[in-house]
């Protein structure tokens, strides 16, 4: 690749990042914090969506990648684990802050995988050079050094490209941001995202994560499955409050005015308040 395109890509990601974080955001002092889930497998904490490294024999297996001025203290991380060379990256949606780094990741050696749906809007926008290697339609199963890992679509959600994955050998799920833990999710309806559908699929998650499991959410604290069900119900409870003032024929200013009860306040963050998670659920519930 020519280093003016380099370049360029770089400075598209950043931009992206700056978007999330604002331009005078210090980079070097963010922190990549480490989280022991099982016997070689980590939860990394640092700026942007949560990522889930898995290291065996040498090897790593990382989900999604944070931005790139993240890429070197995240490889230092990961070798400092065991992992001296990364052999795939997997992602588990198309937003930025899950897929800026892959062509930082692809460069290091990692086959990069993924939905259909994400390299297929990726082609359709012109970034060609963020597109996975290697896709799949409704299911794949990658054997990593004897740890089975399950990659599952789940359609219309956070967007058209999620997926989740089953590492049932360690008791581990990353959820992607099918999951912002104790916190209003960001659904994104322009890329195929869908409110209902979100609930479907943490409804249809529910019933088939075992017990015990632990659950790396797209954003926010490591959760177990009590945590995701009581989250899903308070989604319910709000996405409930907003359907009940549409069908009594609230206009979307009268519902933003009136707001939600005050104890939802703390499920606020700085990238969806109250004011922008109610116009998520009034502009998907109220489509024509």
């Amino acid at each position: 690749m020519k280093t003016s395109k380099i370049f360029f890509l770089l400075i598209l990601s950043l931009s992206l990042a700056f978007m999330l974080v604002g331009e005078d955001f210090d980079w070097s002092k963010v922190e990549i914090k480490d989280t022991k889930l099982n016997e070689g497998i980590y939860m990394f904490e640092g700026m942007g969506g949560n990522m889930t490294v898995l290291c065996r024999d040498s090897e790593a297996l990382i989900v999604d990648g944070m931005f790139p001025p993240l890429f070197e203290k995240i490889i230092a991380k990961i070798e400092s684990l065991g992992g001296k060379k990364i052999k795939y990256m997997i992602n588990t949606h198309i937003h930025d802050d899950h897929i800026a780094n892959n062509p930082n990741f692809r460069k290091a050696g990692a086959q990069i995988i993924a939905h259909e749906n994400l390299k297929k809007r990726l082609t359709e926008k012109g970034r060609t050079d963020f597109l996975p290697d290697v896709t799949f339609k409704d299911e794949k199963v990658i054997d990593f050094h004897g740890i089975k890992v399950r990659l599952i679509y789940m359609p219309s959600g956070h967007t058209d490209t999620d997926i989740v994955l089953f590492f049932d050998d360690l008791k581990v799920v990353t959820m992607g941001d099918l999951y912002f833990a104790r916190r209003f999710p960001y659904i994104d309806l322009k890329q195929g995202g869908s409110v209902k559908g979100f609930i479907k699929n943490n409804e249809k998650l529910l019933s088939e994560i075992p017990d015990g499991y632990k659950i790396v959410p797209g954003h926010g604290p490591l959760s177990t499955k009590e945590d995701l069900k009581n989250d899903v119900n308070v989604l319910k409870e709000t996405i409930g409050i907003i359907q009940a003032k549409i069908d009594n024929g609230l206009s979307e200013e009268e519902i933003l005015k009136e707001g939600l009860p005050e104890k939802y306040k703390n499920w606020e963050w700085q990238f969806i308040n109250t004011e922008r998670w109610i116009k998520i659920i009034y502009s998907d519930l109220n489509k024509k």
